[in-house]
């Protein structure tokens, strides 16, 4: 039997080790192949229901799967607008996509305006940058249902409530006093667009007269509805050795229809806000400044608390 001599087993070697793949800088390399069901995605058998893949990169497996479910609603968002191609929706199409990516963005899963995520897979990339340094970034894509009569809801109230008037009505309360006026009243009209509202006169007091002749009011602006909202906004606690002071804000909404005076829906949110810190060194801020923070917080939500207007646009999508 033929034997390979040595040296040459030794030449052989130090030759197939040369034919490895060395990576090239900037060279990226996806660790799994994308799904079947994303290069092929499921058939409709039923009208009621619509399937729609997407698909992002980030540097994180949290924000390319919320991405990805965005890639997914522009494209059945634009499914459901071609079957309706009336002026009344194309004039409210840019609003309601983004008020639907908005809503997508702070919610797990996408479960939004009917929308629910059947599937994901999220597969990291290597990226070698020299050095033997490696970057990661991650490739998600997901597999959207969407019931096509909840999307329709959604998109019909967003419709009405957008092009509906409403006169916006706050009373405000803050211990200390000081924290409302002019800067809470333009947030809050702020954050009522923001929830999709068309709001048409603003009014604020530390105390609002009842429904009916606040919805007497609002009719004399020809307005459909009236928002009522109640916010509280006081400092609970102080670490004066710290400089650390906290506030807390409570509220509550209130969607009344002015014809009947009837409230529509209800909401309350509220928030604790975490101790905010002013100056280098830390130093106290004003008490004022404080609760002004927390109203804030109570209005426009963040990571950690949803606030009013993501909890409307929840109630508007069918959540």
């Amino acid at each position: 039997m033929f034997k390979i001599p040595p040296i040459i087993q030794v030449l052989l070697s130090f030759a197939l080790m040369g034919c490895a793949h060395t990576p090239m800088q900037g060279e990226k390399v996806q660790e799994t192949k994308e799904p079947e069901w994303f290069r092929t995605p499921p058939q409709e058998s039923d009208s009621r229901y619509h399937h729609e893949v997407g698909v992002s990169t980030a540097d994180s497996e949290e924000g390319a799967l919320k991405d990805a479910r965005k890639s997914a609603a522009v494209k059945v968002m634009n499914y459901w607008f071609k079957q309706k191609v009336s002026e009344d929706y194309s004039r409210i199409r840019k609003d309601a996509e983004r008020h639907i990516m908005d809503a997508i963005a702070t919610q797990g899963e996408g479960q939004v305006a009917g929308g629910r995520q059947v599937k994901n897979v999220v597969s990291r990339i290597r990226i070698y940058k020299g050095n033997n340094q490696v970057q990661y970034q991650y490739k998600a894509y997901v597999l959207m249902r969407y019931t096509m009569s909840l999307l329709s809801d959604a998109i019909t109230k967003f419709k009405e409530l957008k092009e509906a008037k409403t006169v916006l009505a706050i009373q405000c309360r803050s211990n200390p006093e000081g924290a409302c006026g002019s800067f809470i009243e333009s947030a809050a009209k702020k954050a009522a667009e923001k929830a999709g509202l068309h709001i048409v006169h603003t009014q604020s007091s530390t105390s609002l007269a009842p429904n009916g002749e606040l919805c007497s009011g609002a009719r004399s602006h020809n307005a459909i509805y009236l928002l009522r909202l109640e916010l509280h906004g006081e400092i609970f606690r102080v670490q004066k050795e710290a400089g650390l002071q906290w506030a807390k804000t409570q509220g509550q909404a209130s969607l009344v229809q002015t014809r009947m005076c009837g409230v529509i829906q209800q909401w309350s949110p509220e928030t604790t806000s975490r101790p905010f810190k002013f100056g280098a060194p830390i130093k106290h801020s004003s008490p004022v400044e404080t609760v002004q923070s927390s109203m804030l917080k109570a209005l426009d939500g963040d990571s950690q608390d949803d606030g009013f207007v993501k909890t409307v646009s929840q109630w508007q999508l069918g959540n």
